[in-house]
C-alpha cells in the first residue's frame, strides 16, 4: 500500500494502538475513547490467556484425560454387564415366578390336606362321643355290648 508515491507503508504492526480516526498515539482527542478499547482488549485477552492455560493445564492435563478416559471405560464395562444383566434377570424372574406358582399349588394341597385332617378329628370326636355313650349306658346296665 501507498501513502505518497515516495513512502511505501511498513506491513508490521506498531506498538502504537490507531484510533478509529486513525491518528496514533499523539493524535486527537476523539482517538482517546478507541485506545481505551484497545486496553480493555489487551486485559481481556490476558485473562482468557489465563483461562485456556488453566483449562489446558488443569481440566484437560494429561492425568485428568486419562482419568476421563478410564471412567469412560468403566462405564462402558458396566453398561455392558448391565446388558448381560437384564439378560439372565428374565430368566430369573421367570424361575421365581415358577417357584411362586409351585407354592401356591404346595399350599393348595397342604390346605386340603389340613381339611381332610379336621374331618377326620370331627369323625373321630364323634365316634368317642357314640364309644362314650355306649359305655356309660353299659355301665348303667341298659345295654349290651355285642359282638360284630
Amino acid at each position: 500500500m501507498w501513502i505518497s508515491r515516495r513512502r511505501r507503508v511498513s506491513t508490521q504492526r506498531s506498538s502504537i494502538p490507531r484510533t478509529a480516526s486513525g491518528a496514533g498515539a499523539g493524535g486527537d482527542r476523539r482517538g482517546a475513547p478507541t485506545a481505551d478499547v484497545f486496553s480493555q482488549a489487551e486485559v481481556e485477552i490476558e485473562k482468557l490467556t489465563t483461562v485456556t492455560d488453566k483449562i489446558n493445564t488443569g481440566i484437560l492435563s494429561e492425568a485428568n484425560q486419562r482419568n476421563i478416559a478410564d471412567t469412560l471405560a468403566n462405564l462402558k464395562g458396566t453398561s455392558q454387564h448391565f446388558d448381560e444383566a437384564s439378560k439372565n434377570l428374565d430368566a430369573m424372574i421367570q424361575n421365581a415366578n415358577g417357584a411362586v406358582n409351585s407354592a401356591k399349588e404346595t399350599m393348595g394341597t397342604v390346605n386340603a390336606a389340613a381339611a381332610d385332617v379336621h374331618t377326620a378329628i370331627d369323625d373321630a370326636k364323634t365316634t368317642l362321643a357314640a364309644v362314650r355313650d355306649l359305655l356309660a349306658r353299659r355301665k348303667r346296665g341298659m345295654g349290651r355290648l355285642r359282638r360284630c
